[in-house]
C-alpha cells in the first residue's frame, strides 16, 4: 500500500512485515516512519496491510494503521 498525506509530497510505503517507509524526491529514506514488526503477524493475507492519514494530519499528526497482530486478530490503531 502507498499513501500520501494531504498537501505533502512524500509517499509512505507500507511493508507487510510491519514497517512504513518514506519516499521523498524519489529516494527511500533510511529511517522508517513506523516500525511495528514486533507486533505484526505476516504472511499470506496477514501483516501490516494499510494506513490512512487524518484529514488534519498537517496540524494534528494523526494517522491510522490496519494490521494483523501476533494473535492473528485484525487491529486498527491510531498513532501521533
Amino acid at each position: 500500500h502507498v499513501a500520501a498525506p494531504p498537501g505533502d509530497d512524500r509517499l509512505f510505503v507500507v511493508e507487510q512485515a510491519g514497517r512504513i517507509r518514506i519516499v521523498r524526491d524519489g529516494r527511500l529514506l533510511a529511517t522508517p516512519f513506523l516500525d511495528i514488526r514486533a507486533r505484526v503477524l505476516e504472511g499470506g493475507e496477514q501483516g501490516l496491510l494499510s494506513m490512512a492519514f487524518d484529514p488534519q494530519f498537517a496540524t494534528n499528526r494523526r494517522f491510522y494503521v490496519y494490521f494483523t497482530d501476533r494473535n492473528g486478530d485484525i487491529a486498527v490503531e491510531r498513532y501521533t
